[in-house]
């Protein structure tokens, strides 16, 4: 049956490919645009369009990760620092899994001097993503920064797994130190 819709494209002069639609949902790929035509903006230093583009994204796809980050990264920029905490939420609360999102406010609350909230961030992200050797390294390093020694020697252990497992016998020596 197959063979019948390939030569019926065929005959149209259609290649198969092309009657396949693009899975991505219309307003996910209105949300890229928005985000990218942001980014465009935010090197011009407009960034109050930036803003808003960054924003009309989040309102046409409120799980497009892309737009939070790179809204809150715009206000980190801009010293509005309670705004890209706030951003970081809201997509916290909508995206689902969003490492991505809290590994940023964790380097957030980090930069404030926030560390247990950031430590908190960090090991949810540790739990979404628990095999990212980068989210690892972060965790450690926030864990001994917070004098957590405990979780930081776990967070070691998993680290010397993860480059064993990824056969990097460098950064398996590394964390064993």
């Amino acid at each position: 049956m197959r063979w019948c819709w390939s030569l019926a494209l065929a005959l149209l002069g259609l290649s198969p490919r092309v009657a396949l639609a693009d899975p991505t949902p219309w307003p996910t790929q209105r949300a890229a645009e928005l985000v990218e035509d942001g980014r465009a903006h935010e090197k011009n230093g407009q960034t109050d369009e930036a803003v808003d583009l960054y924003r009309e994204a989040i309102q046409i796809d409120p799980t497009f990760g892309d737009a939070y980050l790179a809204l809150a990264a715009l206000r980190t920029a801009t010293g509005d620092v309670a705004e890209a905490e706030t951003t970081y939420a809201a997509g916290i609360d909508h995206v689902l899994g969003f490492t991505e999102a809290y590994v940023a406010r964790a380097e957030l609350l980090r930069g404030e001097g926030k560390a247990r909230a950031a430590l908190t961030d960090l090991v949810a992200a540790s739990m979404l993503a628990p095999t990212d050797a980068v989210v690892a390294k972060k965790l450690l390093d926030a864990a001994i920064s917070a004098g957590q020694l405990p979780l930081a020697l776990g967070t070691a252990r998993r680290m010397v797994v993860l480059a064993h497992d990824a056969g990097d016998a460098p950064n398996e020596k590394s964390a064993a130190a």
